[in-house]
Order: structure tokens, then sequence, then C-alpha cells
């Protein structure tokens, strides 16, 4: 528990100036790492770790993706998902190349699999900075963390309070239908509040409430598949936790496990939804 809490605070340390500086190269660069430790974790997961030829490129790939995002959302904001479609364009190219140098070692399903869990990692982190480079991502992005971390809590209080009900028991035995909807009505709730405080610091913004709480619910119920994808890999794999980056609180992905499927769902929400507007 000491450890978590030593953790949780250096990490909080960190984060808040990443906020602060997040119109710099800082924030990019800080996803960029995360994403560049994700992916290895991902990869070390599936046990292609020791495969130099394919592991080092998508490393070095994973953190060159968010950098990549925030210069292409610079220079124009309205064709910036197609950055996410050249990283994925990219990493399918690689692996290709790779397994015709490697003259054909590598089974094409293993390929597909990597394929698949380094696309994830890799683009749910790049999701963030463009998320960050939308109109008003000043704040949009922190929705991000919102949605996934009072989605998380919310769970867990209501299925420890109300819980009778087994989820997916399968994947995840502990998750419970009523914590997964004490989840979605936290997180909706979470939003507007959000919502409420951004306007209250900026009273430009007007938010739209009944929109804020159905992206809340949405992220919310997104944010608990992303929990769940994360754990029936490790289940599939047999480990306990991705990696040791956070001391008491696992690897990058234990840690963002719920944030990564947030993040591009949110992007495409707003992006690409008609009137899906939060401020």
């Amino acid at each position: 528990m000491k450890a978590r809490i030593i953790t949780a605070i250096v990490a909080l340390c960190l984060f808040v100036p990443i906020c602060i500086f997040s119109e710099t190269i800082v924030f990019p660069l800080a996803f960029a790492v995360l994403s560049m430790f994700g992916t290895y974790e991902m990869i070390r997961c599936i046990g292609a770790h020791k495969k130099y030829g394919y592991s080092i490129p998508l490393c070095v790939l994973a953190a060159a993706a968010p950098i990549y995002c925030y210069y292409s959302a610079a220079l124009s904001t309205e064709n910036a998902f197609s950055s996410i479609l050249v990283v994925q364009f990219v990493i399918m190219v690689l692996l290709l190349l790779c397994a015709v140098v490697r003259r054909g070692k590598d089974s094409i399903p293993d390929l597909a699999t990597l394929y698949m869990m380094t696309s994830y990692v890799i683009i749910s982190f790049a999701s963030i900075v463009l998320l960050r480079a939308e109109h008003n991502g000043n704040y949009l992005y922190l929705l991000v963390f919102v949605g996934s971390w009072v989605s998380d809590t919310g769970a867990w209080f209501f299925g420890r309070l109300l819980g009778k009900h087994k989820l997916i028991p399968e994947v995840s035995p502990k998750k419970t239908v009523e914590g997964a909807i004490g989840g979605a009505l936290s997180a909706g709730a979470a939003f507007a509040l959000y919502g409420f405080l951004v306007h209250r610091m900026d009273a430009a913004l007007s938010p739209n409430y009944l929109i804020l709480i159905l992206a809340g619910a949405i992220c919310a119920v997104v944010s608990q598949f992303g929990d769940l994808i994360a754990s029936l890999v490790k289940r599939h794999y047999g480990i306990k936790d991705y990696g040791n980056v956070f001391p008491g609180h696992g690897g990058v992905m234990d840690r963002f496990d719920s944030v990564l499927l947030v993040s591009p769902v949110l992007y495409l929400l707003i992006t690409y939804i008609p009137n899906f507007v939060l401020f």
C-alpha cells in the first residue's frame, strides 16, 4: 500500500506539469514515452520481445507516433485523423517487411497478433495528442482521464456496495453489473461537473450538459471494456501484471488499460458525429 501511495503522488507530480505545458512539445513527448513503454509491455506479454527485429522498430515507432500526430495536427486539425491511418499503415508494412527479412520464420497469425495489439496501444496514446489539438482541446483531452478513472472508482464503489451479478466472470471475476452501471452514472455526473467547472473558469464556453452526461456514460462503458480487454489478454498469456514501471500499480498497460480505448472513441465522437459538441 505504501508503494502504491508513493507512486501515485510521484505520478501526480509529473502529470500536473505535463498538463500545464500541454501546448508545448512536452505533451507529445510524455505520451511518446508512455506509448513506447506500453508497446514494449504488450510485445513482452505476447512473447515477442526477444525478436529484436520486430520489438526495436515497433518501440521506436510507438515513440514517434504521438510526436508525428502532434506536428500533423498543428498543420491541419481537419485531417488530423489521417495521421492515425498513416501510423497504422506503417506498422503493418514494417511487420511484413521484417517478416520477409526474417525469411518467413514467423507465422502469419503471430504477426497478426503483434500488429493488432501494438496498433491498439500506439493509436490510443496518439489519439490523446490529437484530442489536445482539437478546438477547446485543452479541456477535452482531460475528459479521457476523468471518464476512465472516475468510472473505475465508481464501479469499484458500487460493486462493493451493491454488486450481486457478475459481469463477465470468465474475464474479470470481480466486476459486477451493478458496478458497471454505477461507473457509468459516476462518469456522467463527473462530466457534468467538469463542464460546470470549465464554464466557471472560462465564461465564454457554454457546456452542453446533456451531451456531456451522454459522453461520460459512453466513456465509462468504453473504459470498462478497455479494462476487460487488458484483463483478457493477461489471462490468455498467464501474467499478473504487464510490467513494473509504476511500483505497486504495475506497468503502463496496467495503469492506463481503461484509458486506451477511451481516447480514440472520444476523439471519433467529437470529430465525426454531427452536433456532438461538449462545449
